[in-house]
């Protein structure tokens, strides 16, 4: 882990100015990061979920991680909502049990969630319910989870 709390460090300075705030909070963000990146090597599948203030970064992550042009191998990264075209309806317990069987099946129990937005949403409460999701969470200081300010200028850095 220290190579990755180096390696970030580095980067932080080394790369762009804006992210400086990152600097001071590299040591909440290097363990979340480092679990993450051990599941994708690993072939854990990440099914990406957003609130709706950032679904555009939902569809940013899809169309950017696994372009031809990265020369790179491909992520097991997908998109909640490229699961059906009922998932944005899912509201009750029995709605989430009933998805939750669906997903276990489809990836053999071997996924997690990468939600990011306000913990009221919904999507927010499938991804609590596993306790490996990573998570960024708005306005919210969340365990396990990376906290940030939706008010926040710098936000979209």
């Amino acid at each position: 882990m220290n190579n990755l709390i180096d390696w970030t460090l580095n980067t932080i300075r080394s790369e762009d100015p804006m992210m400086s705030w990152m600097e001071e909070r590299r040591f909440e963000w290097v363990p979340l990061i480092s679990d993450f990146l051990d599941k994708i090597v690993n072939g854990t599948t990440v099914i990406i979920m957003t609130d709706s203030e950032r679904s555009w970064f939902n569809h940013y992550l899809c169309q950017t991680l696994n372009k031809k042009i990265k020369n790179r191998p491909y992520l097991p990264i997908v998109s909640f909502n490229s699961l059906g075209h009922n998932i944005q309806g899912l509201k009750t317990t029995e709605d989430f049990e009933l998805l939750t069987d669906m997903l276990d099946i489809s990836f053999k129990n071997d996924y997690i969630f990468w939600y990011i937005g306000r913990s009221r949403d919904d999507r927010f409460k499938l991804a609590k319910k596993r306790e490996d999701s990573y998570m960024w969470v708005m306005d919210e200081e969340i365990q396990n989870s990376f906290f940030m300010r939706s008010n926040d200028e710098l936000l979209d850095i």
